[in-house]
């Protein structure tokens, strides 16, 4: 902690006491590498980096559908192109801008 915020490498619990992220934080926000999890178990739910609280720069996203995304974010948000494995089987590029698929 510093100046009552924390600051450098720590975990961040919910309301329940489940831990819901580890990594690192500047002035009270998720800022660097980190790992977000789901509350109430071990899943993991994004695994990369951030900055102002938001995911930012590289990543991998995970959703419960088993559909995941590894590539850049900015400012919380999927962009540029990115390895996808598509809801309906499979890997491919896909272009987050205007959310292109650009092969399979």
């Amino acid at each position: 902690y510093r100046n009552g915020l924390m600051h450098g490498r720590g975990t961040e619990f919910d309301s329940k006491g489940e831990r819901i992220f580890v990594g690192t934080f500047k002035d009270g926000r998720k800022d660097g590498k980190g790992v977000e999890y789901v509350s109430a178990s071990d899943n993991i739910v994004f695994k990369g980096e951030y900055s102002n609280n938001l995911r930012h720069g590289f990543g991998i996203l995970h959703l419960p559908e088993g559909y995941k995304y590894l590539g850049r974010f900015d400012s919380g948000t999927m962009t540029g192109v990115g390895l996808a494995n598509f809801y309906f089987g499979g890997w491919g590029l896909a272009r987050y801008d205007d959310f292109t698929v650009l092969a399979l």
